[in-house]
């Protein structure tokens, strides 16, 4: 088989994987450059930003190691797809909370926020990367885990761009217009 034969074999195969895997380190970097515009309700202040950066270090080595357990592990890509735009759904939120109105800011939800979106984003990477070869064909595990490598670098410089223009969007006086 050509190069091209396999990743369409492997996009056959294990595309719903790679689309869920795709989307959430997507939403992840989508996300992330905004921890500095999350107000604060005053319960950490100034602190917010670096608490929200730590939180989401260890909510996603919670959410990575969570599928270690073979209980705990999705077989399903529908269902890891579904967990994916759980995600997405939850990322949208995300942008209304950070425009809400000061009354409705909280440190606590914010943190909340960030753990829960972490910790799916590790689980689901995880998962992906341990369900995608599973469901090739021997020959193409290799392929899959290539393809795996190549859509996480693509959905880091998709979820920054979105961001780019999302922080232009959302606020563009604070990016110096």
């Amino acid at each position: 088989m050509t190069a091209l034969e396999e990743t369409a074999a492997v996009m056959a195969q294990a595309g719903v994987v790679m689309l869920a895997f795709l989307i959430s380190v997507t939403v992840t970097y989508l996300i992330f450059p905004f921890f500095t515009f999350v107000k604060s309700s005053g319960w950490l202040g100034a602190s917010l930003p670096q608490v929200l950066f730590f939180t989401r270090i260890f909510a996603d080595l919670a959410g990575r190691f969570a599928p270690r357990c073979k209980a705990l592990l999705v077989h399903s890509p529908a269902l890891l797809l579904t967990m994916a735009l759980t995600k997405v759904a939850i990322g949208v939120g995300f942008f209304f909370y950070v425009k809400a109105l000061d009354r409705f800011h909280h440190d606590l939800l914010s943190v909340s926020i960030v753990v829960v979106l972490w910790s799916l984003g590790g689980y689901i990477n995880t998962c992906a990367n341990i369900l995608a070869p599973h469901l090739v064909e021997d020959h193409l595990v290799s392929r899959a885990s290539a393809l795996l490598a190549l859509v996480f670098q693509v959905a880091h410089f998709v979820g920054l761009a979105l961001a780019l223009v999302l922080a232009y969007v959302l606020f563009e006086q604070a990016i110096g217009h």
